[in-house]
């Protein structure tokens, strides 16, 4: 006797449940509903619908994972959407297309996306994706540095947050992206503050994605207010955890972070770490990364010519790249401006001024 036929609707419900786990960040959970609704699609007659459905959540379990070309995988195979489609998938779809976007940093794709998933909002009923959806457009603001937009997306998201306790660990996500604007804006104290309420109720719920979030943005902060010592400090508490290591974003980030501390303070370990960094970023095959590292490496080797930087910075800027362009350009200034070569140090400091006009017209497009 053959199996009995499981309806699409209950796999589309199976689905739903899915995308509150990954929403909540829950890695362990997102695999095992991965492997339920897979054994159930092989019981169900083909419905276009659910199976764009799960394509797109899927997608966005390995984003979840870090795991980038598996993800752009699925996300290049996500056909296109029938005009007949409801509005949840309408939604799902634009809201997913979004995120893969932005997860490839093409930030101006991701907006177009979500200014369409933004119309289908008040059609969706789940707080939890409500909030989600704040969260994520308030990280694309804050990645352009448009830090205002940001923050008001952010209140948004950790309102939505909460109204419900079982979002407590979203709430504790958006204050961190919250604080993270605090150090655009030079609100270093603000955002200290922010972090470390954060890291306290994160280690009050065990959850270690946050904890480890905590630490490499702490990091940052005392990056950006040339604490080095401290910045190294938080970096390797971050990577201490294992499901910060486990996580390639979240990982190579942090890795950056503690390298660039490192070779401020003089420390030889730098090279270790540099080293690291580029085996790691080929490994996992995130380009942006190997040329920040080998930016890095140059540095530190005191071995850079400036037509090699140069060279390095191209595939930044043809990639649209313009915040790390930016980044990465004053920070080559300021290496040659160390050595005296003034007039490279003010070359790469006009590239820094030619990536914020850059910047500014993404902005007057979005």
């Amino acid at each position: 006797m053959g199996k009995l036929k499981i309806h699409s609707a209950e796999v589309a419900n199976e689905i739903s449940k899915w995308t509150r786990v990954i929403s909540q960040n829950d890695l362990e959970k997102s695999a095992i509903y991965k492997e339920k609704i897979q054994n159930l699609l092989k019981n169900t007659d083909e419905d276009r619908e659910v199976l764009l459905y799960y394509q797109l959540v899927n997608g966005r379990h390995e984003m979840l994972l870090g795991n980038i070309e598996k993800a752009n995988h699925i996300m290049k195979s996500v056909g296109t959407l029938d005009e007949k489609a409801d509005d949840i998938i309408n939604f799902y779809f634009y809201f997913y297309k979004g995120q893969y976007a932005a997860y490839v940093k093409k930030y101006d794709e991701a907006i177009s996306f979500y200014k369409i998933a933004e119309q289908r909002l008040k059609r969706v009923n789940e707080d939890l994706e409500v909030g989600t959806f704040h969260h994520k457009v308030a990280s694309i603001y804050y990645e352009l540095k448009q830090n205002f937009i940001s923050i008001n997306h952010i209140k948004k998201a950790i309102d939505t947050f909460k109204a419900h306790e079982e979002y407590t660990a979203q709430a504790i996500d958006s204050l961190i992206l919250h604080a993270s604007n605090c150090i655009d804006l030079i609100q270093f104290e603000e955002a200290e503050e922010k972090y470390q309420e954060a890291l306290e109720k994160s280690k009050r719920i065990n959850n270690e994605v946050l904890i480890g979030k905590c630490y490499h943005n702490l990091a940052v902060l005392f990056y950006a207010k040339h604490d080095y010592e401290k910045s190294a400090q938080y970096a390797k508490k971050g990577m201490g955890i294992q499901m910060h290591r486990d996580n390639s974003h979240y990982y190579i980030q942090s890795l950056y972070v503690l390298a660039n501390a490192l070779v401020h303070l003089g420390d030889q370990k730098a090279k270790e770490y540099i080293k690291e960094g580029i085996h790691y970023s080929y490994d996992i095959q995130n380009n942006e990364y190997i040329v920040k590292f080998e930016i890095l490496d140059l540095m530190c080797e005191n071995s850079g010519a400036a037509d090699v930087f140069s060279e390095k910075l191209d595939y930044i800027e043809k990639n649209r790249l313009y915040v790390e362009l930016e980044d990465l350009s004053e920070q080559i200034s300021k290496y040659f401006k160390e050595r005296n070569d003034y007039q490279n140090a003010i070359r790469f400091l006009e590239k820094k001024f030619d990536a914020q006009i850059l910047q500014k017209k993404v902005e007057v497009i979005l």
